[in-house]
């Protein structure tokens, strides 16, 4: 949910409308995503989570979720 908060307050501060240019269109936009390593899936590897969570909670997953999110069909880097 913080990737989406400050993905959104990003566009917002810098003014982008979608699909007003071309350069803006949402096929033409992508989500780089810099982030570190931690060890939360290896302490929580053998606990029975469910499927659904695994989505939601782990951190390669955070661009996927901006483009979806926002609609964008550009590439998303993690």
């Amino acid at each position: 949910r913080l990737a989406l908060v400050t993905a959104y307050e990003a566009l917002e501060q810098a003014g982008f409308v979608p699909n007003r240019t071309r350069s803006s269109a949402s096929h033409r936009v992508g989500t780089f995503y810099g982030q570190t390593g931690d060890d939360y899936r290896d302490v929580n590897s053998a606990q029975d989570i469910g499927t659904y969570f695994i989505t939601g909670g782990i951190r390669a997953f955070g661009p996927g979720r901006i483009n979806y999110f926002f609609k964008f069909s550009g590439p998303s880097y993690s």
